[in-house]
């Protein structure tokens, strides 16, 4: 569930690709604290990126600036010190907008459902698909490909 900056039912592929990027990331390297969180670009975060567990328990990711000489980013955990360098790509895994990440189907079916029949309506010629066994039949016949008007049989 999207709770900011509305509620809305999120995307169940979109978010798991979040959570997937965010799970697996492997840092390069450590930086040591010798310079301020300012050098790193964390005293003002670009992306923060966090989630709440079951628990209550609230984890996540502060990403600085990128380093154009080696391609990589600075990070680091919520409540840690510690700043790590990971791979820059990775960025835009995490780039998500709220509309990226909301259900934008206009209808939806239940994983179970066994669809029997389909119709069409509004349209120049309204149809209806009927399924009889495994396949399915165009206005309760055979389906046939229609041939073009003025077209004749040989």
């Amino acid at each position: 569930m999207l709770l900011e900056p509305v509620k809305a039912k999120g995307d169940g592929t979109a978010v798991d690709s979040l959570l997937r990027t965010l799970t697996s990331m492997k840092q390069k390297k450590d930086r040591p604290m010798r310079r301020t969180s300012k050098a790193y670009g964390l005293d003002q975060p670009k992306l923060e990126v966090s989630v709440k567990l079951d628990d209550g328990k609230e984890q996540g990711l502060q990403l600085g600036i990128e380093n154009g000489f080696d391609n990589t980013l600075y990070v680091k955990k919520l409540g840690d010190g510690t700043v790590r360098v990971v791979d820059a790509y990775q960025k835009s895994s995490l780039e998500k907008t709220a509309f990226d990440l909301r259900e934008k189907k206009v209808s939806h079916l239940d994983d179970g459902a066994e669809v029997k029949r389909i119709r069409g309506g509004g349209v120049k010629t309204p149809y209806a698909l009927e399924k009889d066994g495994t396949s399915w039949k165009l206005n309760g016949g055979a389906r046939t490909t229609p041939r073009p008007t003025g077209s004749s049989t040989r």
